[in-house]
């Protein structure tokens, strides 16, 4: 399976549903991830989304009758690095998911190498701890906590730097983004976001600048 078979392929599935498909989603049950016993080792030269570029991306997975375990990836992006460990556990209780994530500065020239050229996010620093359980889509988004930073800059005629902080919040019921704060360029948005409902979604925004 090439990126482009790849990417074609999420595409399909992503397209646009009609809403009450979208609400049969979130409310369907988390399948067992009852998956053989395997594990190994993956070597992606590129990959390609649009305009973005990721290369050397290498992971190690496990997996088992209890779920997938995903460690040492490594990606490289046109300005920063990509680590982190990803471990989905998968019960009669539904799911437990947790994500660690880092972005270091990668300081190299390669960063205007022909593979990134026309690359429109330049990430470089970036940290993301998160996690959540659920049965369900919605259980388990609603469930997720943690915290996430991202700064880079929008590569525009002249680079527009950005910067993202943000924290998720467990509130039963909901989907919650506190102490926001979005940098872009010398403008700063602050406040909160929190998607509730379930049959209806809604989205309710507190936002200052």
């Amino acid at each position: 399976l090439v990126p482009k078979d790849l990417q074609a392929l999420i595409e399909q599935y992503s397209a646009a549903a009609p809403e009450d498909d979208k609400t049969d989603t979130l409310s369907a049950t988390l399948p067992r991830l009852d998956l053989p016993a395997n594990q190994g080792h993956v070597v992606i030269d590129e990959l390609r989304w649009g305009d973005e570029v990721a290369r050397s991306t290498t992971f190690d997975f496990t997996s088992s009758g209890e779920g997938i375990q995903v460690t040492a990836l490594s990606s490289e992006g046109p300005t920063g690095n990509l680590t982190g460990t990803l471990g989905v556990h998968s019960s009669e209780q539904g799911w437990q998911v947790q994500l660690a994530a880092t972005v270091t500065g990668n300081n190299s020239k390669d960063s205007l190498a022909a593979d990134f050229v026309g690359a429109d996010w330049l990430w470089h620093t970036g940290n993301t701890s998160l996690s959540g359980s659920g049965t369900t889509w919605n259980s388990l988004l609603n469930s997720m906590r943690g915290d996430l930073t991202l700064a880079g800059a929008y590569a525009g005629k002249e680079p527009t730097p950005i910067e993202i902080n943000a924290k998720l919040d467990n509130r039963p019921g909901e989907f919650a983004l506190d102490n926001m704060s979005i940098k872009v360029g010398q403008g700063v948005i602050t406040g909160s976001a929190v998607l509730s409902g379930s049959e209806q979604r809604k989205l309710t925004l507190a936002l200052s600048s």
